[in-house]
């Protein structure tokens, strides 16, 4: 009797291991800041594509639907449908100077980002810089983009 324990208990202990790891695979995040930085960069590039005309409103908000969801894709739509080319400056680059995770909690994890722009205005080429709150939320299996704040 007590070798059949000592045998219950060799086989317990692997699948105990097993069911702890799937369950918290299910917890890691593409939300890395480097998917973050991605979808960041894809976002400033449809939107700019918009603004310049090379894509149509319709076509933009079905590619922001596949990077943001609420309350960012309902701001963004509403920005690129109220503004024209000549509202906002041009973006050559945008760098991730620094990207913090603040918090991950329950499918929506929070960054601090620190970018810096490359620009085009009226006036010339410039350089600018900011801290953004960027919140993802997690849509299916997906991190989408759910805020971008300035701090």
């Amino acid at each position: 009797m007590n070798i059949l324990k000592r045998r219950h208990n060799w086989l317990a202990l692997p699948a105990l291991i097993v069911i702890v790891i799937c369950f918290f695979s299910g917890f890691s995040s593409e939300a890395e800041p480097a998917s973050v930085s991605d979808k960041l960069q894809e976002r400033i590039q449809i939107m700019q594509q918009c603004l310049e005309g090379t894509i149509t409103y319709n076509e933009a908000e079905r590619r922001l639907s596949h990077i943001e969801t609420q309350p960012l894709l309902a701001e963004d739509i509403k920005s690129l449908k109220s503004s024209v080319d000549t509202d906002f400056d041009t973006v050559h680059n945008m760098y991730i100077v620094e990207a913090e995770e603040k918090r991950n909690i329950l499918g929506n994890c929070t960054y601090e980002i620190a970018v810096k722009w490359d620009m085009e205005g009226p006036m010339g080429r410039y350089i600018t810089e900011g801290t953004y709150n960027v919140v993802t939320q997690k849509t299916g299996q997906k991190y989408l983009l759910s805020k971008f704040d300035l701090i």
